[in-house]
């Protein structure tokens, strides 16, 4: 029967795996049919996207071309208006080179009086400094008198001490020698004090006229440097000889050039008033169509920008072939749906139907899921029933040889007892006692009689007998009785034991009863099998008369050779058998160890199903593909190790040493940067307008405040001022700043090379001022509360002077500043103009009327010069201003 079953099973079991692996395909074919349904909704909900994303790039294509066209009508405009602007900048450059000629011409007449000026100053610095070397000499002759005169009053002094000293010792002689010498060195002393003031009188006589000289010079240089600013002098000759360049032209080589230059430009009765407005006009239209032309390219770079983003978008959403997409996905379901329904049908399984209409069915999938799993649950329980009948079997067979084992050492346990029991029948145990008992007292009897007998008898031979014999005779008695009480004693024991196996036999008899009914229940499977109602005695004496037939049949020498000859067969195979198991465990090992290398989970079962199943990667090749993947792996290692030298070479250009780059590291970095450059050039744009903006603002009320201030500094003669910014690349305040005042005489707005030294100082200081001013941050209330003015007077004559000191001391600046400071070398100007002044004289205050501040000794405040006036002094201060603030306070500086 077992055999029957291991035929059934090895016959049964493989057409049951396969059944079951080709459920299992089609579990995976339903899922796959799932995925595919999927797939065919998501491309059908992208197919409204795809048409609305075309319909989109062509609208922007449409668009783009339009712009395009009115960008290239734009800057054939713009081209156009340059043109004209060019043309109109040239004749204005002609004009304007014209009017620097003529400049060129006043100022190549002024450079004679220089040069005697020039001259007459260098005169004046010889005689300065031979005053110098005089002074020189004479500080130096004074140095030897006061020398001459300590030495004199040095030797008197020692002299004196040791005259005190002879005269005190007594020694007349020895006093009176150094009180003479004493006496003559206070002489020297006296001499060398009157000759010492005749040299200090000469020092002081060489150092007042080399003051007088230095005054001199300092006129003359004052001179030179008015004459040079009003007339310009070689530093002006050659800013306009600069400006002339700077126009296009060349500096004349002559006076008759310039002149014959301007008289070809003068034939023309054009001003340069009219010719600049016609300039700045066509450069505002070029301007404005320059602004046309960036933002129609602002534009199009914008719709460019759209329409590459909307490709980009079809791109990355794979809508360039949509309808094929939904065409593939559909055949793709419908051939899925084929090979289920074919399969299910081949294996005996309701064939399912399958609308066309509709997808991704749930029901439908759950009901062929709910299919499958049952026809998998049943299989398995098949091959489960096949495999539990033989291992059942082999246990059952097992189980009875164990039993038959047991009930045999039960039986013989029970013939055992059993004849022990017919023995304590046949032989009582009381009437062993009793007639043990009866022997004893017989055996005392005949043992006193022996005793009487034997001393008796040895007496007469003078042998000792006494109680010793018969103590130990008493012993070797008792112990015999104790041996009989034993034995009776486990007669109870061996009843009990008796019952106990009998008990037990009983158990295992009913037992084997049961297993017997179990097996029978099976032999509707296993065959008809027939279980004798005695199977102990029956069964064991036909298995005993069949063995001793067979053996007395077959030869025992033959047998026993035979036996070897199996054993050794046995032996064999067992090593065979040993050594396959051990290459079959180097083998699982081996895959073990590759499973965990490429990171796949272990295998329940060392099988090639189940291999595949972890690592899919298997299944895809056989062993007769050996030969190419072995080709494949040469040829991946030799590209292996060409990236690997491509990549040490861009280690090296990147500088990136021997750490290994990481792309999605590198790209994250680059899109950082990529944000960090877009943020910056927002920033920068933002920037750029806020400048833009602070310009438009701060040009026109920079103008307000110089027609305010400028009036005040020229006396009335210019009043009116235009501020332009020239446009440069790379600025975005558009350059620098281009002043031009109006001048009532020529009736035109000039620009400030045009002007005087004098007048041109004044205006770029009233364009200062006026910045100054307009610059204040009047929204945030947070005005400085004073004003530095370095050297303003360098080049301002008296009215001048007393033109700037009005605006400094006056009400223009004083309602924007509460001080200001005016730092000037110049001793020209009268100190008591200002209500504070302080004199300094190489780092150090000279002079100063600043008031000391209440609470501080007098010593530290003027230690300090703390040129903030008290509360009672700024409340004087205050009386003499309407508006409260403090005035100018002035430091003059000494050489």
């Amino acid at each position: 029967a077992q055999r029957e079953l291991e035929e059934r099973r090895r016959s049964g079991r493989p057409n049951l795996e396969a059944r079951l692996r080709r459920l299992q395909a089609l579990v995976e074919r339903l899922k796959s049919l799932h995925d595919a349904e999927e797939q065919y909704i998501r491309n059908l909900a992208q197919q409204a996207q795809a048409q609305e994303n075309s319909e989109q790039i062509e609208k922007a294509q449409k668009e783009l071309q339009g712009t395009e066209q009115e960008l290239a009508l734009a800057e054939n405009e713009a081209r156009q208006v340059q043109q004209q602007a060019e043309a109109r900048e040239r004749r204005w450059r002609q004009l304007n080179l014209a009017r620097q000629l003529e400049e060129w011409q006043r100022l190549k007449g002024l450079l004679g009086g220089l040069t005697e000026a020039n001259q007459h100053l260098e005169a004046a610095y010889q005689y300065q400094f031979r005053l110098s070397q005089e002074v020189a000499t004479a500080r130096q002759a004074a140095m030897w008198r006061l020398l001459f005169i300590i030495g004199g009053v040095i030797l008197c002094v020692v002299f004196a001490i040791l005259g005190f000293i002879g005269a005190q010792q007594g020694l007349s002689f020895l006093s009176i020698v150094p009180i003479i010498l004493a006496i003559a060195s206070a002489g020297a002393a006296v001499l060398g004090f009157v000759n010492y003031k005749k040299a200090q009188d000469r020092l002081q006589a060489a150092l007042s006229m080399e003051q007088e000289a230095k005054g001199r010079v300092g006129m003359m240089v004052a001179a030179r440097e008015t004459a040079a600013r009003v007339g310009g002098g070689l530093e002006a000759l050659q800013k306009v000889e600069h400006e002339i360049r700077a126009l296009g032209g060349n500096p004349p080589r002559s006076v008759e050039e310039a002149q014959y230059f301007i008289q070809q430009v003068a034939d023309r009765d054009e001003s340069i008033v009219d010719v600049q407005k016609r300039m700045t006009e066509a450069r505002d239209n070029a301007a404005a169509a320059r602004n046309q032309v960036n933002v129609t390219l602002e534009a199009v770079a914008a719709q460019r920008r759209r329409c590459a983003q909307l490709e980009e978008e079809r791109k990355n959403e794979g809508w360039e072939d949509i309808n094929g997409k939904i065409r593939a996905a559909l055949v793709r379901v419908e051939q899925v749906r084929h090979d289920i329904s074919a399969l299910m049908g081949q294996e005996g399984l309701p064939i399912p139907t399958f609308e066309s209409a509709v997808f991704n069915s749930a029901a439908k999938h759950a009901e062929l899921k709910a299919i499958l799993d049952e026809a998998i649950q049943g299989t398995e329980r098949e091959i489960a029933s096949l495999d539990g009948k033989l291992d059942l079997a082999g246990d059952l067979q097992a189980q009875l040889v164990v039993y038959q084992a047991e009930l045999n050492a039960l039986l013989a346990r029970q013939q055992t007892v059993l004849s022990r029991q017919e023995q304590f029948q046949t032989h009582d145990p009381e009437q062993q006692v009793a007639r043990a008992r009866e022997q004893q007292m017989a055996l005392r009897d005949a043992l006193r009689a022996l005793q009487d007998s034997l001393r008796l008898r040895v007496k007469p031979l003078g042998v000792a007998f006494g109680q010793a014999a018969i103590s130990s005779a008493e012993a070797s008695a008792r112990k015999e009785l104790e041996a009989l009480d034993i034995i009776l004693g486990r007669r109870v024991e061996l009843e009990a034991r008796r019952s106990t196996y009998a008990t037990t036999l009983k158990e295992r008899q009913d037992s084997l009863a049961g297993h017997y009914q179990q097996l029978a229940k099976f032999s509707a499977t296993l065959g008809s099998w027939v279980v004798p109602p005695n199977p102990f005695a029956e069964t064991l004496a036909t298995l005993r008369g069949r063995c001793q037939q067979e053996l007395e049949k077959a030869r025992e020498s033959t047998i026993m050779q035979e036996l070897d000859d199996l054993q050794a067969e046995d032996g064999a195979s067992h090593a065979k058998i040993e050594l396959c198991q051990q290459e079959i465990e180097e083998a699982r090992e081996r895959i073990a160890a590759l499973l965990a290398q490429r990171h796949r989970p272990a295998a329940r079962e060392h099988t090639l199903e189940q291999i595949v199943t972890v690592w899919p990667l298997v299944g895809e090749r056989a062993p007769q593909d050996r030969a190419p993947l072995e080709t494949e792996h040469q040829t991946i290692e030799q590209e292996l190790q060409q990236l690997e030298q491509r990549e040490l070479q861009l280690s090296e250009q990147l500088q990136a040493g021997g750490a290994k780059l990481d792309l999605e590291e590198a790209r994250r970095r680059m899109e950082q940067q990529e944000r960090s450059y877009q943020t910056k050039k927002r920033g920068n744009l933002l920037v750029a307008a806020v400048t833009e903006r602070l310009m438009r603002k701060m040009i026109p009320r920079i103008e307000y405040y110089v027609q305010q201030v400028l009036p005040l500094l020229t006396s009335g003669r210019y009043h009116d001022v235009q501020l332009t910014t020239e446009e440069e690349e790379h600025t975005v305040s558009g350059g620098r700043l281009q002043l031009r005042v109006w001048d009532s005489a020529a009736g035109e707005y000039m620009p400030r090379s045009a002007l005087s030294g004098g007048a041109a100082d004044q205006v770029s200081l009233a364009l200062r001022l006026a910045f100054a001013i307009a610059a204040l941050p009047r929204e945030l209330s947070a005005a400085p509360g004073f004003l530095l003015l370095d050297e303003p007077l360098s080049s301002f004559d008296h009215l001048r002077m007393q033109a700037l000191i009005d605006v400094v001391t006056g009400e223009t600046l004083g309602q924007h500043f509460e001080q200001i400071f005016f730092v000037s070398h110049n001793s020209a100007f009268d100190p008591a103009m200002f209500p504070y002044h302080i004199y300094v004289d190489n780092g150090l205050v000279v002079e100063s009327n600043l008031p000391v501040v209440h609470g501080f000794p007098k010593g530290e405040a003027s230690e300090n010069q703390d040129t903030t006036p008290g509360p009672e002094d700024a409340g004087q201060d205050a009386g003499s201003r309407p508006d409260g603030r403090r005035p100018a306070a002035p430091v003059h500086e000494m050489a």
